[in-house]
């Protein structure tokens, strides 16, 4: 703050004069750093809602990069240290089964998951997906696994093997998720599906 010290008339207008030109120059500054500010603001913001690793981020409309074919299964992606081992019998012939999931409650993030065949001694043909907010994101051939030598094989979904303590990365909900299988060969026997799954909400 500018002080005006009364010495006269013509001294007092020049340090008035001063004074204006002083506060015009920093209400300029201020603004232009109010804009900064606000600019910086609405990058982060975007940040923030885009980033898969905060609660509030966007949930995907499908993953990329992940094994959708026989051809392409993973093999021996069995390793689980630091997630919650799920697994699901399947019998029954073109019924989706819930292997693991969170039902309809607030946003969270799955960190880390993994899917695979753990049982199939009949040798029937088995597909799973992976639906987030009611949309199928991840989906495989009906003929994902087929044999008994699929056993420990699948897909890994969210993060990587994780047996040496590896980091995570994450997938975001806004409301819920859902792994599904189920058996796709209408003959008897079962399949055995197994999830290894961590997440939060």
């Amino acid at each position: 703050m500018t002080i005006i010290t009364k010495t006269n008339e013509r001294d007092e207008r020049k340090q008035i004069s001063d004074a204006l030109t002083t506060n015009t120059a920093d209400i300029a500054t201020n603004a232009a750093d109010i804009i900064t500010n606000a600019n910086a603001i609405t990058a982060l913001d975007t940040r923030v809602t885009t980033l898969e690793a905060g609660v509030n981020g966007t949930p995907p409309t499908a993953l990329y990069g992940r094994p959708t074919a026989p051809a392409n299964i993973q093999t021996s992606i069995h390793l689980s240290k630091g997630a919650e081992s799920f697994s699901e019998a399947i019998s029954d012939y073109n019924v989706w089964h819930e292997v693991v999931g969170q039902a309809a409650t607030n946003p969270g993030v799955i960190t880390f998951l993994s899917v695979l065949q753990t049982a199939n001694a009949s040798d029937r043909n088995a597909g799973a997906r992976l639906t987030v907010d009611s949309v199928v994101v991840w989906a495989t051939d009906d003929d994902f696994w087929q044999v008994t030598a699929d056993d420990s094989d699948g897909a890994a979904l969210v993060g990587g093997e994780i047996g040496g303590d590896g980091g995570f990365n994450a997938l975001p909900f806004a409301e819920s998720w859902s792994l599904e299988a189920r058996k796709t060969e209408n003959s008897a026997g079962s399949v055995t599906i197994n999830a290894f799954a961590r997440w939060h909400i």
